[in-house]
């Protein structure tokens, strides 16, 4: 009984308490509703399309390093620099939210990333098989000549896959 009268009397202060504070109203009427408003918009949609609505370029570069590349691979992944550059103007707007390691790897998990801090630094980075290239960044680590109109690409190391790769994006 002494439970039930304390759950009652909580029952009756909660609402009075969430109107009092301004962060519970925000959590409640801006937070839940907008992801619920956002869910609802998104109901056709399967996971990848979701992500992408979500997380914008970033994501369609991954998706693209994904589709692009066996699951054996050893990727180079650009850094956080390399995506908000804007030497290049390529239109595309990358937020910077799958700059690091961490979200490159759980993402494109089996492949191996390397970043920039671990070339010549690692046993995988001496076995690249792919090189991540955004903004025009990093072509140099390819051992053949890319042309200057591949500014957000992915390229094997390997220069007869390269050909293939390189003429069916022009």
């Amino acid at each position: 009984m002494k439970n039930l009268l304390i759950a009652a009397v909580v029952y009756m202060l909660c609402p009075s308490l969430i109107k009092s504070n301004a962060g519970y109203e925000w959590l409640i009427e801006g937070y839940a509703k907008s992801n619920l408003e956002a869910l609802q918009q998104l109901q056709g949609f399967n996971n990848d399309q979701k992500l992408e609505a979500k997380l914008g370029y970033d994501y369609a570069f991954i998706e693209m390093i994904r589709k692009s590349t066996p699951e054996n691979a050893v990727v180079f992944y650009p850094s956080r620099e390399d995506f908000t550059d804007k030497t290049f103007n390529t239109g595309i707007g990358f937020s910077g939210n799958l700059c690091d390691k961490l979200s490159a790897v759980r993402f494109l998990y089996p492949r191996k990333i390397v970043i920039k801090q671990e070339l010549d630094k690692t046993s995988w980075s001496k076995k690249l098989t792919h090189v991540a290239i955004v903004n025009g960044h990093w072509r140099e680590l390819l051992p053949y000549k890319v042309p200057a109109s591949a500014l957000i690409t992915v390229l094997p190391t390997d220069s007869a896959q390269a050909a293939n790769t390189i003429n069916r994006q022009q």
